[in-house]
């Protein structure tokens, strides 16, 4: 399937181990123009969305299926944490070739952290994230627990990251079937 938006890449989303800043470096690069000489050329780069080396933490009902609809968005899944069965088959299935890493390696890795667990489980996890030093000033993290509000993220946002409470209206199964999966291009856009 072709990505609407670039009619030659396909949909398909190969996940390298490089850190977002270091693919936006290489989309920066200095190539090549006419007559020899080399010069940065960012055009290309300017019109094209951002793209986002994203990290699920955990890979469950809402999170596998997020994450696999930021990845139909063009944005690069990098890491995301399984320890279930369940989710590791959920991971396997809507995230393939993602790698399956420990939650604070998945932090790291990301520009974007969704941290998609259970409701009592995220406030020890943003604890324990921030005190190990997983998260970055600059990272954007987003939790999707409709308990909670920004504030659970306030040790993240000591650190500098913006801090993101996202209350999905929709039941997720975790499989293809919700729709979110297939029409990551269409329920997940930039914004501004």
């Amino acid at each position: 399937m072709l990505h609407p938006d670039y009619p030659s890449v396909q949909a398909e989303v190969r996940y390298p181990a490089r850190t977002g800043l270091e693919r936006l470096e290489d989309d920066m690069a200095t190539t090549p123009r006419s007559g020899g000489s080399a010069s940065r050329d960012v055009s290309d780069v300017a019109q094209r969305p951002a793209r986002l080396a994203v990290g699920v933490v955990s890979a469950g009902r809402v999170g596998s299926v997020l994450g696999s609809a930021l990845a139909g968005a063009g944005h690069i899944v990098v890491g995301v944490s399984a320890v279930s069965r369940e989710s590791l088959r959920r991971a396997a299935d809507l995230l393939p070739e993602v790698p399956v890493l420990p939650p604070d390696e998945v932090a790291r890795r990301s520009d974007l952290v969704l941290l998609a667990v259970p409701d009592d489980v995220l406030p020890g996890l943003v604890h324990g994230l921030a005190a190990t030093g997983a998260f970055r000033a600059g990272q954007i993290v987003v939790h999707t627990c409709g308990a909670q509000g920004v504030e659970v993220l306030a040790p993240a946002a000591e650190l500098g990251v913006l801090p993101l409470a996202l209350h999905p209206v929709m039941t997720f199964t975790g499989r293809s079937e919700d729709g979110i999966a297939d029409q990551g291009d269409q329920m997940v856009r930039p914004v501004g």
